[in-house]
């Protein structure tokens, strides 16, 4: 990404109030404290803390030591942002019992330098109502839209995640065990490693993958004269792609904004080269609303704002639609390997066996095993895992 003298970085979802000039130009050495996420009252929310540095091209990094981090109410309220272990910088705050009548303050406290940030009383803009998520086959790809009423509110922000299971092209019913992870025992009896059967439900067929927005989704209702959108398009899939070749799932949140927010949005969506954070090409005044207690000239990068949730989720079932068209997915036929010296050099060529050979001829004793890539038959090898979703409808293991 090209990022040049301003950064724009926002966090979610805006109230009406004070909002601060400043100007996010950063010298040749000169670090600031980006402050990035969601605040969505009614659902869990994210605030992420990172620093960005000016160089030939602007390098990016995470406080060393915690940040406390804290959304206080003016009605007694508090939701302390708990970091996540695995994603540096990433606090969750759990907004799902917040009441959306009362107003609210971000509190950071940098864990590196010991300075407090705020914004001012903020208030919850109301939340639109989603009326449904569709699914529509137009011809090589599937769109999937949103109907909503626009609660009196005019301009949204939305975004959306999605998680998927697939299945590998073969169902491997037994795994090869190389001789490097046998016993000594079970060497001199399986010179070439041996080929045991899965246990009961274990498999590497069935795998879940996700994914989420990453570009800007905005949209307005002051040019019309109604308060609703139907089946407003803002996803599409090709049909050949594996997201909807067993199960597909797309969760939908939609913030309401006011104007100024969304000016800055649309500001941010015109001008950037948009890949997960909001970095402006082009210098230029922004208005934030976070600021250093300390030290009121600190420029803070960030845009405080809130929203009540307005969420809607979609699954889409190949078994009952009949999207997927497999024609663009190529497989390779398994082979009979019939001498146990092959094993090895099968292996690490990336194969593994998936099934016994059966029927009239055949070794009952030691009947050999069919072979194929392991991109075929294994489903991790597309990127996914065998984690699957507790919420997840079906009973595939």
């Amino acid at each position: 990404m090209n990022k040049h003298i301003l950064l724009l970085v926002a966090v979610s979802l805006l109230a009406a109030g004070c909002v601060y000039d400043f100007s996010a130009y950063l010298g040749p050495t000169q670090k600031r404290l980006v402050v990035e996420g969601e605040l969505m009252v009614g659902s869990q929310s994210k605030v992420i803390l990172s620093y960005v540095t000016a160089t030939d091209s602007y390098s990016e990094s995470y406080p060393e030591k915690p940040a406390t981090v804290l959304l206080k109410g003016e009605d007694g309220s508090s939701y302390e942002g708990v970091p996540d272990e695995s994603s540096p910088g990433n606090y969750a705050l759990d907004l799902r019992k917040a009441s959306p009548d009362t107003r609210y303050r971000l509190l950071v406290t940098n864990g590196d330098t010991g300075r407090d940030y705020e914004t001012d009383w903020l208030e919850v803009s109301k939340a639109a109502v989603i009326d449904s998520l569709s699914s529509m086959l137009l011809n090589d790809k599937v769109a999937i839209g949103i109907s909503l009423h626009a609660n009196g509110e005019k301009y949204f922000r939305w975004n959306y995640e999605e998680i998927y299971e697939y299945t590998s092209d073969y169902r491997a019913y037994v795994y090869y065990v190389p001789v490097s992870s046998l016993t000594p025992a079970e060497r001199a009896a399986n010179p070439f490693g041996k080929v045991v059967p899965y246990p009961d439900n274990e498999n590497n067929y069935y795998c879940w993958s996700g994914d989420h927005s990453t570009e800007i989704l905005i949209f307005n209702t002051k040019e019309q004269s109604d308060d609703r959108f139907v089946d407003l398009e803002f996803r599409t899939i090709a049909r050949t792609n594996i997201r909807l070749s067993e199960l597909y799932y797309i969760k939908v949140r939609v913030a309401t904004l006011n104007e100024d927010a969304y000016r800055y949005w649309q500001n941010i969506k015109s001008n950037s080269d948009y890949n997960g954070s909001l970095f402006s090409p082009n210098p230029s005044e922004m208005r934030g609303n976070i600021r250093c207690i300390q030290d009121a000239g600190e420029s803070v990068i960030g845009f405080i704002y809130l929203s009540q949730a307005a969420e809607a989720e979609l699954y889409i079932d190949n078994q009952k639609t009949h999207y997927y068209d497999s024609r663009g997915r190529y497989s390779i036929s398994p082979e009979l390997c019939e001498s146990k010296d092959l094993w090895p050099n099968l292996f690490r060529l990336g194969n593994i066996p998936v099934v016994q050979e059966t029927g009239p001829g055949v070794s009952e004793t030691d009947p050999p095993y069919y072979w194929v890539s392991k991109y075929c038959a294994d489903c991790r090898t597309m990127g996914g895992t065998k984690s699957k979703p507790s919420f997840w409808p079906n009973k595939h293991q």
